[in-house]
């Protein structure tokens, strides 16, 4: 909860950004794109996959029990992104 807090500025900089770059290519005030919702679930695509390599690599017996747990974390923040990038965009 406090790493989504935190990174809602970044969020929010993007869409403005996108929001700007359609104004001026079209002309229209503050139009939105569905589409301008997508850069999180870009980026939590990505961890999810870096979450489930890294929990996969680290379960053996020899590794210490935080690696798994560490990579499911990564799991879990990249399944947040994706499903509220996918549900906002809906």
């Amino acid at each position: 909860m406090l790493c989504a807090a935190a990174t809602d500025p970044l969020w929010h900089a993007i869409r403005d950004r996108l929001i700007r770059d359609n104004e001026r290519r079209t002309g229209v005030a503050f139009a939105s794109e569905p589409e301008y919702r997508l850069p999180s679930a870009i980026l939590g695509a990505f961890l999810v996959t870096v979450g489930l390599f890294v929990f996969g690599w680290t379960t053996n017996a020899n590794i210490h029990w935080i690696a798994p747990i560490i990579g499911s974390g990564i799991f879990g923040a990249g399944t947040l992104l994706v499903f509220t990038g996918i549900f906002t965009f809906l």
